[in-house]
């Protein structure tokens, strides 16, 4: 069985793929429905492409920016051996927001649903790096 540390890990990483697929089917539909062309890829401006081509496009890049703070908190934890019943709880809670964060961008994209998940995210973040803080002290 793997370490609880790095279940909620390999979800990020699951999620992210979904998002990467997702995104590369939007962008062949653009193009086989001629809304782009494929020209159009070799400096993707989003400000020229449609809605949703420019919402996976931006959402995939987000989740490699904060979810890399998330891969090395759960690294971190497995190396100083904290795989604490509270700390995967909280994993599987920044798995569970940002999923939630990734299902508001990609459809409605309704601003303030997307901020508070983003919020929220981040906040459970800072909690995982303090508790690994304290640990380290």
């Amino acid at each position: 069985m793997l370490p609880s540390m790095l279940l909620p890990m390999f979800a990020m990483v699951a999620l992210t793929f979904l998002v990467m697929i997702f995104s590369l089917g939007v962008r062949f539909h653009a193009v086989k429905t001629h809304q782009m062309k494929v020209g159009h890829f070799k400096v993707l401006e989003l400000s020229k492409a449609p809605p949703l081509v420019a919402k996976t496009t931006r959402h995939l890049a987000n989740l490699f920016e904060f979810p890399v703070l998330f891969y090395v908190a759960c690294l971190t934890c497995r190396i100083m051996q904290l795989e604490k019943q509270m700390l995967i709880g909280l994993a599987w809670a920044y798995v569970l927001f940002r999923l939630i964060h990734a299902s508001i961008h990609i459809t409605t994209n309704a601003v303030m649903y997307r901020m508070t998940a983003f919020l929220l995210s981040n906040a459970t973040l800072i909690v995982i790096w303090a508790m690994i803080a304290m640990q380290a002290v």
